[in-house]
């Protein structure tokens, strides 16, 4: 074995330069011709090596182009506005939110009014893949969304018509099918009406009914004047307000291009469209998304 006198390794007889750092190996003996040329070829495959093995080094590491990345899907929260719409229907204060979760109530909440009308935390807006989801936390007065369109309205559910608010109610079987009634073998005399196929139930502050509207007719209309149910002391109703609707065994009820509008509560929670008008007691604000 021949020691290199550059880095120490020891190589094999038959080399003339070190396997390791290419250095002329000395040696006393006189290698044969063949022996000198294959010692010259590994050589040569041991400089190929490490020129090699240096310019991996020194290369950048291959990336893939952009478009045969994995595409990353993102879904910005955008923010949205609450703008406050005073009694003349003119814009009030405006309340900028980012993309969280906003609470709106009495006492608590991020949007905070003085309004006995509302609960300490009322009514919230939440982001969720469909989008902003308005939902009322409190049943008694709830949330009202102002109507852009028809709706179908079912037992139970409130309808504000100006100052009135009206809660539609499905008479009873056994009311809508009664007939001429008779005592003692005499028919009891009265006024004749038709069948009804819903009815307007009055709601009064005390929390208790007062009126009771029967809707006989396959399409009513109210108004202030000279509609089929008028509430002519209602400064805030339009002289033709709203239409309810008996379509396919279903109720409707449409807003009639009223000043004021026509508002229905929230039954179930509510994905919100930039410009609807909601109102919580006495606030009436528009949403705005971004």
């Amino acid at each position: 074995m021949i020691e290199c006198a550059r880095c120490g390794i020891k190589n094999s007889e038959d080399l003339f330069f070190c396997k390791s750092c290419g250095t002329r190996l000395i040696s006393s003996e006189v290698m044969p011709d063949d022996k000198k040329q294959a010692g010259i070829a590994e050589l040569r495959s041991v400089v190929e090596r490490l020129v090699s093995a240096r310019r991996a080094e020194s290369e950048p590491i291959a990336v893939a182009p952009l478009a045969y990345l994995p595409a990353v899907r993102t879904d910005p929260q955008a923010g949205f506005r609450l703008v406050q719409i005073n009694g003349d229907g003119s814009d009030g204060p405006v309340h900028q939110f980012g993309s969280g979760t906003v609470d709106i109530g009495r006492t608590a909440g991020n949007l905070v009014f003085d309004d006995p009308f509302l609960a300490g935390r009322h009514a919230r807006i939440a982001v969720t893949a469909e989008g902003h989801v308005l939902t009322a936390l409190e049943k008694r007065n709830g949330v009202f969304r102002r109507l852009r369109g028809p709706a179908e309205v079912v037992a139970g559910d409130k309808i504000l018509i100006g100052k009135q608010l009206l809660m539609f109610d499905v008479p009873p079987e056994l009311e809508r099918a009664a007939t001429v009634g008779t005592e003692n073998g005499q028919v009891v005399f009265g006024s004749r009406t038709r069948p009804s196929w819903g009815r307007l139930v009055q709601l009064t502050p005390a929390g208790v009914p007062r009126d009771v509207y029967h809707l006989g007719r396959h399409e009513v209309v109210v108004g202030r004047e000279k509609t089929d149910l008028v509430f002519s002391d209602d400064e805030l109703v339009s002289t033709r307000h709203a239409k309810l609707s008996l379509q396919s065994g279903r109720c409707y009820v449409e807003d009639l291009s009223s000043l004021n509008g026509t508002f229905l509560s929230l039954r179930d929670p509510h994905v919100l469209a930039s410009g609807d008008v909601i109102r919580l007691g006495n606030e009436v604000l528009r949403f705005e998304g971004q």
